[in-house]
């Protein structure tokens, strides 16, 4: 156990710092994910059974294979070093009529969501931040619902009628459960036209993470960046990548025509490859997968011959090894007996040019887009 002022040894030092700075959450959403787990021996649960991934890695999984026989199949693992102390949400200051401010703004969400659960809640029809008329009917409202926290119905927000709505808010929306609605990072069709630069920070440098590290994905040239709403360095130069990479002048800051790019290429990618939902809207939660049973242990997956095998939830591309490319290079071999423009290739397991040559002309023969990026997703496996 940690001892303050004991001795801790380097090696421990940095697996503390390899293991805890990482967390599971959905693609698209803001918060983590609630990853409920049991041993799945002296108790059971909707999510993970540790000892069942034991089995399940010695068959080879990785840790993402692993995560989705238990979660939903858009979870991700992000790393971040914007590791604090849990800070007080309260602005500080009581809220009332009058004001405005990002606080009102957020207040104004919360209300919003609250009153689908609690409909005699009025509706706060311009989500604006200026503490109006609505606001201030809808924080009646929500102090006189007395299952709601027995507060004074005054109008105003101080301290507890801030956490009670906050509380609710997560309720209503199960933050802290395996089928939470989540926070949707919403990216539309229309760019921003703000300008943001290193130093900023905030909703707008987080979207704008988000967008450089999905590209990233499929464009190995802009570099991933860590989502942590700061603009930094890190993020300067990121930009500066993927400025160069698509026509634009490298300053490493983003302008309307750098978002309207960034948009572009998200929005293009998204268009031409096989992906989830997209963000902008609120899509209802997958239901958690059933929990492998620890004993006995699940079967491996079938050989391409036996069945269809899952896409293995990563990326496969030039560089990639192992068993996943060496069935994608089996069926490859396979479908070039009816379409002998794809080249032979050695099954050796290795993505390579040869390799990349004949996904290109697989992409091509059925329509899909080889310029997006050199990748497997579901499709090749569904043809």
């Amino acid at each position: 156990m940690f001892v303050e002022g004991g001795q801790i040894f380097q090696t421990i030092d940095r697996m503390v710092d390899q293991i805890f700075n990482r967390y599971l959450r959905r693609r698209g959403h803001l918060e983590p994910f609630f990853a409920e787990y049991c041993d799945g021996r002296r108790a059971t649960c909707p999510g993970l059974w540790q000892w069942s991934t034991v089995t399940l890695a010695e068959q080879g999984l990785n840790a993402l294979q692993i995560l989705h026989r238990f979660y939903p199949s858009d979870i991700e693992i992000v790393e971040t070093d914007n590791i604090g102390g849990v800070t007080e949400s309260f602005p500080g200051f009581v809220l009332r009529p009058g004001m405005s401010g990002p606080s009102v703004r957020t207040l104004q969400t919360w209300l919003n969501r609250i009153r689908v659960n609690f409909p005699a809640i009025p509706a706060i029809t311009n989500v604006s931040g200026i503490y109006g008329p609505q606001t201030e009917a809808a924080v009646r409202a929500f102090q006189s619902i007395r299952e709601l926290g027995n507060l004074t119905s005054n109008g105003v927000v101080d301290r507890a009628t801030w956490y009670s709505i906050s509380r609710t808010y997560s309720a209503v929306k199960r933050l802290g459960e395996l089928t939470s609605e989540g926070i949707i990072i919403g990216i539309g069709r229309t760019p921003p036209v703000e300008i943001i630069r290193e130093g900023a920070r905030g909703r707008l440098v987080q979207q704008a993470q988000y967008l450089l590290n999905f590209i990233s994905e499929f464009h190995p040239s802009v570099p991933a960046v860590m989502q942590n709403s700061s603009y930094t360095r890190d993020m300067t130069n990121a930009v500066r990548e993927f400025q160069r990479t698509f026509g634009l002048n490298p300053d490493g800051v983003i302008g309307p025509l750098t978002w309207r790019r960034l948009y572009e290429v998200y929005w293009n990618i998204r268009d031409n490859v096989n992906l989830p939902p997209g963000e902008g809207t609120v899509v209802p939660p997958l239901p958690p997968q059933p929990p492998v049973p620890p004993l006995p242990p699940t079967p491996p997956t079938p050989p391409p011959g036996g069945g269809i095998p899952p896409y293995p939830g990563q990326l496969i591309r030039v560089g990639s090894r192992g068993a996943d490319v060496e069935r994608i290079q089996r069926c490859l071999n396979s479908v070039r007996s009816r379409f002998p423009s794809i080249g032979q290739l050695n099954v050796d397991g290795i993505f390579g040019p040869i390799t990349e040559a004949s996904v290109r002309e697989f992409q091509r023969l059925f329509g899909l887009n080889p310029e997006v990026a050199v990748i497997i997703r579901p499709s090749l496996r569904t043809q």
